[in-house]
């Protein structure tokens, strides 16, 4: 369970090398200076994962004005950089990649926006670990155009979700945040 713990810690950034040792009976930090700073923060994750308050919600511009994402020829993993909340720090807006910190289920929505052309849907796709797990896709040739899809996922710790551009696809986004991605844990997870 402490090999566990450290981990999860470390993954969640809670944790390096140069702060935090371990010992035979437990964490212990280099800095005694830290020590309450450490002992604050891991106390506070661990309460957040125990009782089941992890959730994000971000979009794909950070800020500033219109900008599209794609289309690219392969399939792309995008990164929604405006993180609103990440509650239990468990979306890495550098990567882009939900990281479920325990097991259980998830509940997860993509919301695209696009804006109509001959040549490119709006399209991008969920994935769990490289599996596919839904489209959200649109195409039409004119006009602003949405879509999106959602569903719940049994994860296991360390199971990661995250978006993919259809190749080819292009999406939108602006100062009044159209693209979105959010997951939530839902119910008791052990």
């Amino acid at each position: 369970m402490k090999q566990h713990i450290e981990q999860a810690m470390q993954d969640h950034g809670l944790m390096s090398r140069d702060r935090v040792v371990s010992t035979k009976t437990g964490l212990r930090c280099r800095n005694p200076g830290q020590r309450r700073q450490v002992a604050l923060q891991y106390t506070y994750w661990l309460y957040l994962v125990l009782e089941n308050v992890v959730a994000f919600s971000a979009s794909l511009l950070e800020q500033g004005g219109g900008s599209y994402a794609g289309p690219f020829n392969t399939e792309t993993t995008l990164i929604f950089k405006r993180v609103v909340t990440n509650i239990g720090n468990v979306y890495n807006p550098a990567t882009g990649i939900f990281t479920a910190p325990v097991r259980g289920v998830y509940n997860f929505e993509l919301t695209l926006h696009g804006h109509g052309n001959n040549d490119n849907p709006t399209s991008a796709r969920l994935f769990r670990n490289n599996e596919l797990i839904f489209t959200a896709w649109e195409h039409q040739t004119t006009h602003s155009i949405s879509t999106s899809n959602g569903g719940s996922l049994l994860l296991d710790a360390k199971d990661q979700v995250y978006v993919r551009l259809w190749p080819g696809g292009r999406i939108f986004d602006d100062y009044n945040r159209h693209t979105s991605f959010r997951g939530e844990a839902h119910g008791e997870n052990s």
